[in-house]
Formats: C-alpha cells, structure tokens, sequence
C-alpha cells in the first residue's frame, strides 16, 4: 500500500516547486528531485517515471506509477526509506513556512464590503446587525 507521503511528494515533485513557494519550498523539491536522480540512476523505469512526473505533473498514470516504484524501493532498501523520510520531513517544513507566511490580494472592482482573513474561528460580521 502506498504511504500517504508517498502521494504528497509525488505531488510536490511534479509542481516543480510551484511559483509561490518561497525559495526554501522551491530549494527542498530540488533536493528532492536530484536526488532521485541520483538514487534512480540504475532503474530505468523509476527515473523515466519520476522524468515524466516533472515534465508533465497531470499525467496521473505516471504518478501513480512513481508513487508505486518508491513505495517498493521503501519497503526494499532501509537506507533509502530513511534518506527519503528525513528529506520530506525538510521539505514539509519548507513548505509550512510558505503556508504561514500567506498574502492577501484583492483585484478588481469590489462593490461593498471585502474581507481577507486567515484561520478564523466564529462569526464574522460586517456592519450593524439590522434590527428585528
């Protein structure tokens, strides 16, 4: 069975980083990225599958492919899980600042009232309340 990390660095290998990431986030996939070069370069069809994934992150067969192969070589190789595992743990975190450090933006014409928040937790009311 594929671990659900497994599924999210998939994920994040076939985004490249994505735009918004910070450089960190960004810095972290790469890691990620050449260092499954490096660790693929005898399996043929782990690399060709992890090529795919980063050149084109909608092809799901290929991700569920990648997702598999590194499943098996998790199960295979004690080195290799352990190498991977710290390194997604280094990249979530990477990912987690960019998480905390969201950026509001309002574009356009608005007409009333516009509200930008994060986490919030209850009721938000603009204006009075009208009375009854």
């Amino acid at each position: 069975m594929i671990e659900a990390f497994v599924n999210d660095l998939v994920a994040a290998l076939g985004s490249n980083g994505g735009r918004a990431l910070a450089e960190a986030a960004v810095a972290a996939i790469g890691r990620l990225t050449a260092g499954l070069r490096d660790k693929f370069r005898r399996d043929p069809a782990a690399r060709g599958a992890l090529e795919i994934v980063v050149d084109d992150p909608t092809d799901a067969k290929a991700r569920e492919r990648l997702a598999a192969l590194i499943t098996q070589r998790l199960e295979r190789d004690a080195d290799f899980s352990a190498w991977l595992r710290t390194e997604w743990e280094l990249a979530e975190r990477a990912f987690a600042q960019v998480d905390d450090a969201g950026a509001n933006s309002v574009t356009g014409n608005v007409a009333g009232s516009v509200v930008q928040a994060r986490d919030i937790h209850g009721g938000v009311n603009i204006g009075s309340p009208q009375a009854s």
